[in-house]
């Protein structure tokens, strides 16, 4: 290597040293959670708030903030809608393959809104006689990003110490093995439902611009 090469090397490496070596502040959120308005009771559907008992369960340790609650129609089926804020997501598949649940992909679940159209990623577990279907996505300063672009983001804000509006949100549906694609559709007649309740900005908080 040349002289010139030599310098751009040693500068790549200080950088990197300066970047990852001094200490920085602890990363903060802006608690965007307690402001969204979403509803306990819309039309054909009521709500029971667990944030506090999953809050208090081993899983979430990792979560800074969590918003949980289980959703149940006319007819008795229920859901359970989460919206995680935290610094480092962690995908579903990791945390429930730890507990012993078997996980499979599925096709990606496209939820049709008033105003947009968005996919999600969709997945199966199964443990003993336990059947769920898990969509989620990520949503970060109120647009939707996948995993790649979510550690991006991630490191960048992390290294300009500056805040951010990052949220999961999952749909957890209890089934049964045969019956994956009726419970996509139940979670899809759910976000339809629930999106026309909400205000301009929560929507954009959950669903992306």
């Amino acid at each position: 290597m040349n002289k010139k090469d030599d310098i751009a090397l040693i500068l790549i490496v200080l950088t990197i040293c300066i970047c990852f070596g001094l200490p920085k502040p602890k990363y903060t959120s802006p608690n965007i959670l307690p402001s969204l308005q979403i509803p306990l009771e819309f039309e054909g559907w009521q709500a029971k708030d667990i944030s506090q008992e999953l809050k208090a369960q081993e899983t979430y340790n990792f979560i800074s903030k969590i918003f949980a609650r289980v959703y149940r129609n006319a007819q008795g089926q229920e859901l359970l809608l989460l919206v995680l804020d935290a610094g480092n997501f962690h995908n579903p598949k990791v945390c429930y393959g730890a507990s012993g649940y078997i996980s499979n992909d599925l096709p990606d679940t496209i939820f049709t809104l008033p105003t947009k159209q968005f996919k999600a990623n969709t997945i199966s577990l199964t443990k003993d006689k336990t059947n769920l279907v898990i969509i989620y996505w990520l949503c970060i300063n109120q647009k939707l990003v996948g995993w790649g672009e979510q550690k991006v983001q991630e490191l960048f804000y992390s290294l300009m110490n500056r805040q951010k509006t990052g949220l999961m949100v999952r749909i957890d549906v209890p089934t049964t093995p045969e019956h994956k694609k009726e419970a996509t559709q139940f979670a899809q007649e759910f976000v339809a439902e629930l999106s026309r309740h909400l205000s301009n900005q929560d929507r954009e908080y959950l669903f992306g611009k």
